[in-house]
């Protein structure tokens, strides 16, 4: 994401009236030439003018021409050649001590350095330039190097010192009344801010910015400015927004920016889908960044979007792909001499070499990676191609070397914020000493792990979607800490640390009402936390370029101890912000046996890793325990998954594999479903398509003829909505029920408003709202289901498997609006219903990022508010499904003032079984696909 603007204002030095007419003549029109680029004719008129130049004797035009015909070079990327050309340029200027044509040279250097990654090489052209623009007086000039030297600071990691830089050149260039480029500087600032993460900051310099491009109307730099807004909102995880001031830069662009800055803008957008896991759109803006480039040229631009592509091939399991798309990254990056973007390039084709197994030709690549990250330097990116060498190590068996690899990349990370490569560092050395069978040390760094994860809670910003995708790639330190934690005996322990994997995003949501973050803190203690902060991360800097002060590391000590108290104060004094940042604490294991207790049932939380899966169940006034399955995740998947398949298509044959499945699941805990009559199912992973109500422990048998079963993500999503659900109980909502059935311009589903009219007797019908035909309409649905106690949607729905938070129920259709409910609508409503029936087809699809397990429709009804959901996890047929949904509500209404806990769990049961003792829907096809989520009260 090339977002920096560096500020040249000197072109070539002016042209004495002393050299020959034909040698002026022949700078002039290799400039004309340069600007067009039209670079051979340029370089031929350079050579001429350098020829007549020597012939004459005229050294300063000799070095005009050579400095010319750099950055000729420069504009076709040959950057060895440029920089060659320019270092002859210099030494001709030098001895002569001409600083105008010695800064000349140097500028075309800087540009090399600068396109290669070496900043340090560049920080010193940077501070020369500034030293001669200060002895010329020229001001303008000077606040543009001041610019540079901020750029430059920043490229080396010291943001504060960048800050500094560019506050001092835009100070000058407002004293100078240059607002056109004092734009173009609090731009950087913005970015700058992004980076440190003080994104209103970053927002007020970009809007300046902004406002100072429009009076100036500077079209190119408004473009920039929306850019850079744009950037900032993608880093905070504003993907919306985002996506609209990109779209704001590019009309912008079109209109009149160049193209480069269109074909970064497309690439940048595809970073925005890339973020948010959706790689078919990520994959096209790309691959159109790439299209629009070709006629560029810029193979700085060509290498970022090829490595972004093999990123995305990467995700998508395409391995060859991303093994093409990684090497043409690196051979253009060769090409341009940008060492920095070649290194990156080689990094993600070692992953993607290490993926299919090609461990020697990964090792290779990472290895190439560290060199030049260890040359240029490239410390940031160094201690990431670290940790994945020692997991490639890990790989091998090679316990020593990987744990080695993993602690350089620590000791580089602990003066550099980079918590997404130090969580993957602790993992990789906890892996490590557990293989060397140091196992308590290998616990230490697990929680190292698992704490630098937690920390980074606090800083994803954006809609209740985003801690998902964010978190989805996370959950191997809890669950190498938890099967520790069980080979030692603990329990308890490694219960708590499975339920800190599990639906984190979902549980922050429930209990904190979708309150904004931070929004209770005052002022003046947002101020103070902040200062803290910048504080530590100015010192994290400081010691970066200074490793052995030890009075600075001392100061980092203090300030963190300082900023540990002050958020134990915040905490103390607003409680509730421990809910909004995540930071809530986990469920004792006096509160998880009172789930039990208050539910009467027990309580099966399942936990699957790749080499094995275990079961913790929890039963009233009984001690928690885990039992090992002995299947790992690959083979319950594969078992998972053809169960589901035989169901959902209405198979004959699926006694086999409910058996199985009762085997490897509920058979090792058989006497505990003996024991209590209502059973509590936490999925992991897979087994979320496990039907569990339709397994088999004999033949024709059901699981769901002998236990009340229903289902939550986890142990406290469950606790949140059966309190969720006592408060309906208590203050219940207006009305009874919101039913709508059989909406217009849709496939018809006669059935569904037969459904409907039936649940509506049952209510009555003046306690009773339902919507059929045109009135069926998502319009009316927003605006009516706040007042109802249950909501009944029969409808068509549509499953978005690639992006669940994109299915979404099919209501009236017309002229100006499609009828789509997608899950994402749904999420933003304050229902008030004690429960929320979802009939249509697949509605309990979509497989949760991570630990989160649920998606889509069901994820979104959770956060609406609805403590109880029933779904489906199949595409179910209409008459069957309305003979269920009519007996469940007839049960329902018949028991839920009794104070049965399962009151709702067991009206489904009752009549699911109603239907299986007909017949003619005995078939699990007809009956089991429907689970309900939630609250089983």
């Amino acid at each position: 994401m090339k977002i920096f603007i560096v500020l040249v204002v000197i072109a070539l030095p002016l042209i004495s009236q002393s050299q020959p007419v034909s040698v002026v003549a022949l700078l002039a029109e290799g400039a004309r030439a340069n600007a067009d680029s039209k670079w051979d004719a340029a370089i031929a008129a350079y050579q001429l003018a350098r020829s007549a130049a020597r012939t004459a004797g005229d050294t300063k035009s000799e070095s005009m021409a050579l400095t010319g015909m750099a950055e000729t070079e420069i504009g076709r990327s040959r950057d060895d050649l440029a920089e060659k050309l320019a270092r002859e340029s210099l030494a001709i200027a030098e001895p002569i001590d001409d600083q105008r044509l010695i800064e000349a040279a140097l500028r075309v250097i800087g540009k090399v350095l600068s396109r290669r990654g070496q900043y340090r090489e560049l920080l010193t052209v940077t501070e020369r330039k500034l030293a001669i623009q200060k002895a010329l007086g020229d001001r303008n000039r000077i606040a543009a190097e001041l610019n540079n030297m901020g750029d430059a600071w920043r490229s080396l990691g010291d943001q504060f010192l960048a800050i500094d830089y560019f506050t001092q050149a835009a100070e000058q260039f407002a004293t100078l009344g240059n607002d056109r480029s004092r734009g173009v500087v609090l731009n950087n600032i913005a970015l700058v801010y992004g980076e440190l993460g003080d994104y209103e900051r970053a927002m007020d310099f970009g809007r300046k910015a902004l406002a100072l491009s429009q009076a100036a109307k500077d079209p190119e730099h408004i473009t920039t400015a929306i850019d850079g807004m744009a950037v900032v909102e993608t880093w905070r995880g504003n993907y919306s927004v985002a996506l609209r001031l990109y779209q704001q830069a590019f009309e912008a662009g079109r209109r009149d920016a160049d193209p480069w800055t269109l074909a970064e803008i497309t690439n940048n957008i595809g970073l925005v889908y890339q973020a948010q896991q959706n790689h078919e759109q990520a994959v096209a803006y790309f691959k159109k960044s790439l299209e629009m480039n070709r006629s560029i040229r810029n193979k700085s631009l060509a290498a970022e979007a090829h490595t972004n592509l093999g990123t995305e091939m990467l995700a998508l399991n395409r391995l060859p792909e991303a093994v093409q798309q990684f090497r043409q990254a690196v051979q253009v990056a060769r090409e341009a001499s940008l060492p920095a973007m070649e290194s990156e390039s080689h990094r993600g084709l070692g992953g993607a070499l290490f993926r299919m197994h090609r461990i020697v030709d990964a090792e290779a690549e990472l290895q190439h990676a560290a060199e030049v990250q260890r040359r240029i330097p490239d410390l940031p990116n160094l201690a990431q191609t670290l940790a994945e060498l020692s997991h490639l190590k890990l790989a091998q068996g090679h316990a020593a070397e990987a744990l080695a690899q993993a602690r350089e990349s620590m000791e580089l990370l602990s003066s550099i914020d980079m918590p997404e490569t130090l969580w993957q560092a602790h993992l990789a050395a906890g892996r490590a000493l557990e293989q060397l069978g140091r196992n308590q040390e290998a616990a230490a760094e697990f929680e190292s792990s698992i704490a630098t994860i937690e920390s980074l809670r606090s800083r994803v910003v954006g809609p209740p979607t985003a801690l998902p995708i964010y978190f989805a790639n996370k959950s191997e330190p809890y669950q190498e800490a938890a099967i520790l934690a069980l080979a030692r005996g603990r329990t308890d322990q490694a219960l708590q640390l499975v339920e800190q994997s599990k639906s984190r995003a979902l549980i922050d949501i429930l209990r904190s009402g979708r309150a904004e973050l931070d929004k209770s803190l005052t002022p003046s203690e947002r101020e103070a936390e902040r200062r803290l902060e910048t504080r530590l991360v100015s010192l994290n800097l400081q010691i970066a370029n200074q490793p052995d002060q030890a009075p600075l590391k001392s100061d980092r000590n203090r300030t963190r101890r300082e900023l540990d108290a002050l958020q134990s104060d915040l905490y103390a004094a607003h409680p509730e912000i421990a809910f909004q940042r995540g930071a809530a604490p986990a469920l004792t294991s006096t509160e998880i046996s009172q789930l039990a207790a208050d539910t009467h049932a027990v309580i099966l939380n399942y936990f699957v890793t790749p080499r094995n899966s275990y079961v913790f169940v929890i039963r009233p006034g009984a001690p928690t325990r885990a039992v090992t399955l002995g299947a790992g995740q690959d083979a319950l998947s594969e078992r998972a998954v053809e169960f589901h398949r035989q169901l959902s298509e209405h198979d004959l044959n699926f006694a086999a594999s409910a058996r199985e499945l009762y085997r490897l699941l509920l058979a090792p805990v058989q006497s505990d479903l003996s024991a209590q009559q209502a059973v509590i199912i936490l999925p992991d992973g897979p087994l979320w398509d496990v039907a569990f109500h339709a397994l088999q422990p004999a033949s024709g048998r059901f699981v769901i003829q002998q236990n009340v079963v229903s289902y939550a993500p986890s142990l406290a999503v469950l606790r949140e909505t059966l309190k969720l659900a006592a408060d309906r109980g208590v203050v219940p909502a207006g009305r009874e029920l919101l039913a709508l059935g059989n909406s217009a311009g849709q496939q018809a589903l006669p059935e569904a408003e037969r459904q409907v009219r039936e649940i509506e007797k049952l209510y009555g019908a003046r306690q009773s709202q339902i919507l059929t035909g045109a009135a069926a309409s998502t319009s009316r649905f927003k605006a009516e289901s706040a007042s109802y106690r249950v909501i009944h949607l029969a409808s068509h729905a549509v499953l978005d498997s690639v992006n669940p938070m994109y299915s979404y129920a099919l209501l009236a259709r017309s002229t100006d609006d499609a009828g789509a409910l997608e899950a994402r609508d749904l999420m933003q409503l304050n229902l008030r219903a004690d429960l929320l029936v979802l009939s249509g087809c697949e509605t309990a699809r979509g497989r949760g990022l991570g630990g989160e397990g649920i998606s889509g429709m069901l994820w979104a009804a959770f956060v609406a508010g609805a403590p109880t959901t029933i779904a489906s996890m199949w595409r179910v047929e209409s008459a069957s499904t309305s003979d269920l949904m009519i007996g469940f509500h007839r049960n329902w209404l018949e028991t839920r003032r009794s104070g049965d806990p399962s009151a709702k769990a067991g009206a489904l049961q009752k009549a699911a079984l109603s239907l299986i003792a007909g017949g003619k829907y005995s078939h699990p096809f007809y009956w089991a696909g429907f689970v309900l989520v939630g609250s089983p009260r």
